[in-house]
């Protein structure tokens, strides 16, 4: 079994240029320019989990989400990424529906594609918060030891500006 991972040290995972490494992970990122790290922890198993609350200086808080595989999990790596990709959405749906029972993943946003040879999934779902059509974006990113994925709600007019950068940012990251 793994130990546990040291927890993050923002003075050691920000750099120049907005860039971010994790090198106890082995992931890399670099956010736009403007955008500011809030906080980042990790958490789960041995602190085997990862979250990066961002903060793009408008009405949304983009997070940044990763972790290690864990030895003999399904992980998309032998070839059915996106059987896991849309795995790992219906469990996201099931799991938001406990709480939010109009929680409901869009099929038709399902894009699958690859993020520096990586399988890679974006979709979104909708919700209803306080009277108001929400919208929760998701990048999601399979890598050989371990997966990230970029999310962030809002109004679908807050979101959708920030779609584009999140798309951006998902093509710098490097997964080990």
């Amino acid at each position: 079994a793994r130990g546990p991972l040291p927890p993050i040290m923002l003075s050691q995972v920000l750099g120049p240029d907005n860039s971010y490494r994790d090198d106890v992970f082995g992931l890399s990122a670099t956010f736009p320019a403007g955008w500011k790290v809030r906080s980042a922890a990790r958490r789960g198993d041995n602190n085997h989990e990862a979250f990066v609350s961002l903060d793009p200086g408008v009405a949304i808080s983009p997070t940044l989400y990763y972790r290690l595989f864990q030895p003999d999990e399904p992980s998309g790596r032998d070839g059915s990424a996106e059987a896991y990709l849309r795995d790992t959405a219906a469990k996201k749906e099931a799991a938001r529906m406990a709480t939010t029972p109009d929680y409901r993943n869009v099929p038709e946003s399902f894009a699958f594609t690859q993020i520096n040879g990586a399988p890679a999934m974006t979709y979104a779902a909708t919700f209803t918060r306080r009277d108001k059509v929400m919208i929760e974006y998701f990048i999601r990113i399979v890598g050989q030891k371990g997966y990230a994925m970029f999310y962030t709600t809002g109004e679908l007019e807050a979101v959708r500006p920030a779609m584009a950068q999140l798309q951006q940012t998902a093509k710098t990251v490097r997964l080990p």
